[in-house]
């Protein structure tokens, strides 16, 4: 575990255990859990509706920051902008972290995970590229999905859960996702799904540390596909079109628009960008 990062005493709970079976044939064992994730504390679930609802509650409750909720099978996962989470019973990697970061940067918590997560995927031969604001792609689709979510209390914040959803062997043939959405399967013939949540997981207390620091803003951006494209935003109220010229701190995209005005974009859909491998 990375040094300045300390989880506190060890809490296993395991919910909805599998039949003995089907034990024996899941990678998602509470042995196998703890060996990978010892003495980080977590609750898995053999199939849950949501990840992130499981950890707001758990953060409510006074779950410790670092703990970690994760099923074999996500069934009402959720993603930006209301979007729904497509998923198959061991087929994905599916799991939210329980964090309490300074309110000042609860936005670098999505750069955290997006970074983590390339790092992990080259460790095992896979390269992605990285869209904005938190999109992981391979070969121009989507592979991975990212969605934090913040927890009050009146003008208090609890903390914040990081959900990080990783298509592994997901089959979206016939799907409406088919164009967009891509498996790992596609390009690897094997993963070992607690080999590589254990390597998410260290890369996101590596970057962790860093959070107070420029260092990890910079790192983001210059991994980001989007900047310098000719993209289309689409919002609630309004699309624009412009290039992608950076993005601040906070990780908003700034796009020059042909009028030579600067927009600062916070949340929307883009479209027009795609990316190799």
């Amino acid at each position: 575990m990375v040094e300045g990062v300390q989880w506190n005493a060890l809490l296993i709970c395991h919910l909805q255990p599998p039949a003995q079976h089907e034990e024996e044939r899941m990678e998602f064992t509470i042995s196998t859990l703890q060996n990978a994730l010892a003495p980080r504390p977590f609750r898995y679930y053999a199939q849950l509706g949501s990840t992130n609802d499981a950890a707001l509650t758990w953060l409510r409750e006074g779950g410790i920051p670092g703990s970690l909720v994760i099923t074999d099978h996500q069934t009402h996962g959720r993603g930006r902008l209301s979007r729904s989470w497509f998923s198959q019973p061991s087929s994905a990697l599916t799991f939210s972290l329980l964090l309490h970061p300074p309110t000042r940067q609860l936005s670098k918590i999505t750069m955290i995970a997006a970074l983590a997560v390339g790092d992990a995927l080259l460790e095992i031969g896979v390269m992605t590229a990285l869209k904005w604001p938190n999109d992981v792609l391979l070969k121009g689709r989507k592979v991975c999905g990212i969605l934090s979510e913040t927890a009050w209390e009146g003008s208090h914040c609890l903390g914040a859960v990081l959900g990080i959803g990783l298509n592994i062997s997901t089959n979206f043939s016939g799907h409406p996702l088919a164009q967009t959405a891509i498996s790992l399967s596609e390009v690897i013939d094997t993963v070992d799904r607690v080999d590589l949540l254990r390597r998410i997981l260290a890369r996101i207390d590596q970057y962790y540390v860093q959070i107070d620091s420029d260092t990890l803003h910079l790192t983001w951006r210059d991994r980001l596909l989007t900047i310098g494209q000719q993209i289309k935003v689409v919002q609630p109220n309004e699309t624009l079109i412009g290039v992608a010229e950076d993005v601040d701190a906070n990780g908003a995209l700034l796009i020059r628009r042909a009028d030579g005005t600067l927009s600062k974009v916070i949340a929307g859909n883009i479209m027009g960008v795609s990316a190799e491998p």
